[in-house]
């Protein structure tokens, strides 16, 4: 299954039915919720929603309202899903299981559907939100609820990595490989939990970390690599972390940005290169643009350095063999 997408801004419902129609849109995404603002002004805000097949991934912003989950919505909708919030702009408090808390951005906060809770939102806030099956995410960590209601246990450099890329996932970019995307925020999230546990018991796990890093920006590459002039700069920028983690994160696995940003180039290159439909065949030079290689020279060489033949020999060798 691939993505499904949804988007939903006040400006689009009827002015006298705005509180009705987000409080139906919040609970479409969600589940069922209960939506308290300020009486005097009318609500303002947008939800964008990207569904994969084990992960509803969200982006919201509004003005200031509280957002309740009440236990007897939660027996009726008989489901349990962990909720990962995770603030980009201004601040929330939540409650749930007598916990409380105030929650900023470079920060996240767990909760259990099945429970009743609220969250405040402050005005103009804006979040990301990755929703999971419970039983799903037990399977991979069957003690995470130790941090459900608790916002203590982020690490910010995680937070931060897993913010902007549900950010760019909820925008408008095409998603290649649904299954991966969903596999790395899985791990992220994962890694979250796991580093908070581990922390706990006063162990440090910096292999894990740096392994997150490293898938994180992998995905940065495949989603970029036909841009010719993307760099490390572009890469720490999306991700919210320094230049200089991004090139000691590459260089602990034996690789240079450019290097692994090429190899996955060269993958997508000779996927070109050997097609055979002849609708759609492109030649060398268009190969080399859509690819994000500078010229067709460039390629050229890349490409042999790579497979060890040059591409124009790679694809007679396979249409002689068709």
């Amino acid at each position: 299954m691939d993505e499904i997408r949804r988007s939903f801004t006040t400006d689009s419902s009827p002015d006298g039915n705005r509180t009705e129609a987000w409080q139906r849109y919040m609970s479409e995404v969600y589940y069922r919720l209960d939506i308290d603002s300020d009486r005097s002004k009318a609500i303002d805000g947008f939800l964008h929603e990207t569904r994969l097949p084990n992960l509803c991934i969200s982006h919201f912003g509004a003005t200031a309202q509280t957002v309740s989950r009440r236990s007897a919505a939660a027996s009726h909708d008989d489901s349990e899903d962990y909720v990962f919030i995770l603030p980009l702009r201004g601040r929330f408090t939540f409650k749930q299981r007598g916990h409380s808390g105030l929650v900023e951005p470079g920060s996240v906060v767990l909760l259990n559907s099945s429970e009743a809770y609220s969250v405040s939102v402050s005005d103009r806030a804006e979040n990301v939100t990755l929703k999971i099956s419970a039983d799903k995410l037990r399977n991979r960590i069957s003690w995470i609820d130790r941090f459900s209601a608790r916002h203590d246990f982020g690490e910010p450099a995680l937070v931060s990595v897993i913010s902007q890329l549900c950010l760019h996932l909820t925008g408008s970019a095409v998603i290649h490989n649904t299954a991966r995307i969903q596999e790395v925020c899985v791990d992220l999230l994962t890694l979250i939990a796991d580093t908070a546990n581990k922390s706990y018991c006063g162990e440090l796990i910096p292999d894990s970390m740096n392994r997150s890093l490293y898938d994180a920006i992998k995905v940065f590459m495949i989603r970029n690599f036909r841009n010719p002039n993307i760099g490390i700069a572009d890469a720490a920028r999306f991700l919210g972390v320094s230049e200089r983690l991004v090139y000691k994160t590459m260089q602990r696995y034996d690789e240079t940005f450019l290097e692994e940003l090429t190899h996955v180039r060269l993958q997508e290159a000779r996927t070109l290169v050997r097609a055979t439909n002849k609708s759609t065949v492109l030649n060398m030079g268009q190969i080399a643009f859509v690819c994000g290689f500078s010229t067709q020279s460039h390629f050229s060489v890349k490409y042999k350095q790579e497979f060890g033949i040059s591409p124009r020999d790679d694809r007679n060798d396979v249409n002689m063999n068709d």
